[in-house]
């Protein structure tokens, strides 16, 4: 399967997650010819941020370089600036920021005041940059599955770990392992993907903890259930996930996003 972005011809192919509820989601979007139908949200603001940080980055960059010309005396260790978010290059200047923070921390501990946030600001970008964030993309045509369409999650559907595309939930109220996590009781709130939506979202996580994740069902979340007599419900509905790597998905939804938003999925 495909994610297609329409202003390019961009693609991200996926392997989708091969459940008896996960094939009926798309064969209803593709038997309804609603599966080219979907737009990013316009108040992206997580891609725009990222990006913003970026040239953040650089610009702080530029400032540290010029006082390192000045002041320090090696010069070998410049930070190089970047057009594009790169792993690489984010390591690489994580590792020179971190290398001449320690070897010159008398002297930075005494720089002006800008300079200093200039200086800070380099790592504290870099590490938000490599956080993770989520974007929703919403079908215009259907907002919801109709319940006549019998789809129906299942355990065996669900996850304890957000993956690349998710099933948007979009329900009234909060899935029980939502309030598990908060301490709420099972109660009119109570509602889990009652109402099947034909949004997705896409999670973005470089680190496993930038987006809170279970590996399996947490043992106090079990107990929970079993005392309430209901079923050990994980919290996700995983659609798929992409065949490149993640970082690699990133930069393609980063380039296609900032204009263009009309997507869709393609067999």
């Amino acid at each position: 399967m495909k994610l297609v972005f329409y202003r390019t011809g961009d693609f991200l192919e996926f392997n989708v997650k091969n459940t008896p509820f996960v094939n009926k989601w798309f064969e209803f979007l593709f038997d309804n010819k609603i599966n080219s139908k979907y737009h990013g949200e316009e108040n992206n603001w997580h891609t725009g941020s990222s990006e913003d940080r970026l040239a953040l980055i650089n610009t702080y960059i530029n400032d540290a370089n010029a006082f390192l010309k000045i002041n320090l005396p090696d010069n070998t260790m410049l930070f190089e600036n970047s057009t594009t978010l790169n792993q690489t290059w984010l390591n690489d200047t994580h590792r020179k920021w971190v290398v001449l923070t320690e070897r010159y921390k008398n002297e930075i501990f005494d720089i002006p005041w800008e300079l200093k946030q200039a200086w800070t600001g380099i790592n504290n970008n870099i590490h938000y940059i490599e956080l993770g964030y989520t974007d929703t993309f919403r079908n215009s045509t259907t907002a919801q599955i109709p319940k006549s369409a019998g789809l129906v999650v299942t355990k065996e559907d669900c996850d304890y770990t957000q993956k690349d595309l998710v099933l948007n939930y979009d329900n009234l109220g909060r899935h029980q392992f939502n309030q598990w996590e908060i301490g709420s009781e099972l109660n009119e709130e109570t509602s889990n993907y009652d109402t099947i939506s034909s949004s997705f979202t896409y999670v973005y996580s470089q680190y496993t903890a930038a987006v809170k994740n279970f590996a399996s069902a947490p043992t106090d979340y079990i107990d929970w259930c079993n005392r309430r007599n209901v079923e050990v419900l994980p919290p996700w509905v995983v659609l798929g996930r992409f065949k490149c790597s993640s970082y690699d998905a990133r930069e393609i939804m980063h380039r296609n996003l900032k204009d263009g938003r009309s997507v869709g999925f393609e067999e």
